[in-house]
């Protein structure tokens, strides 16, 4: 279902979120203008780490940031699957969002900070507009607010956010900025995850480095 490694996903995952995705444009024919309005179907997966542990998940990842949301650019529709229902075939894909992002701060990897990379995220409003999809413990990033990021660099060298707990909002969202930076240090979630750094759990996968990483400057 994805381009990364990371995850180890049944086989059948593709058929439920296509099925999640055909179930939400038969239950209601209302198109909500809001995507804060719209149910949220929940896709389920078995991967290979432990993603209510934080530091097997960071470990398992290559980049973890706090970065501020700057714009949602748009959404793709990627792994199409074609399903029969009563009426026939119906082309499902799943929704990937694309974001601009500032990155504040790396907690681990060294991303460019200060300016707005893009920034890929697993899930989105479905097609039909009727729906979100995403994955179990995971949220839609909003624009302005400011989270913590779990990402996968891909081989093309894009990022990639994508599984539960790979965006972790920080309390009092919305008027985060560089300038006051130092108040997102001081919450639960930023000490849970920089701690999580310092003692992270490896884990063995093909990995690659991101176009936007330092190093590669």
């Amino acid at each position: 279902m994805m381009v990364m490694k990371p995850k180890k996903w049944l086989a059948h995952l593709l058929l439920i979120a296509a099925l999640s995705m055909l179930l939400a444009g038969c239950t209601s024919n209302e198109q909500e203008t809001s995507s804060s309005n719209l149910p949220i179907h929940h896709l389920h997966g078995t991967f290979s780490i432990d993603v209510h542990d934080p530091k097997a998940v960071v470990g398992d990842a290559d980049y973890v940031f706090v970065g501020r949301v700057d714009k949602l650019v748009n959404t793709e529709y990627k792994n199409a699957v074609t399903l029969e229902t009563e009426t026939g075939t119906k082309e499902v894909a799943s929704p990937y969002t694309n974001y601009s992002i500032t990155i504040l701060e790396n907690l681990k990897g060294e991303l460019q900070t200060g300016v707005s990379n893009p920034v890929q995220k697993s899930g989105g409003v479905n097609e039909d507009g009727a729906s979100i999809v995403l994955y179990e413990e995971d949220i839609l990033p909003q624009v302005d607010n400011v989270y913590i990021f779990v990402a996968y660099a891909q081989k093309d060298g894009s990022l990639l956010v994508s599984g539960p707990n790979s965006t972790i909002a920080v309390p009092a969202n919305g008027t985060m900025s560089e300038t006051n930076l130092a108040r997102v240090a001081e919450t639960n979630e930023y000490q849970t995850y920089s701690n999580a750094v310092n003692n992270e759990k490896d884990s063995v996968r093909e990995r690659f480095v991101s176009k936007f990483d330092t190093q590669n400057k």
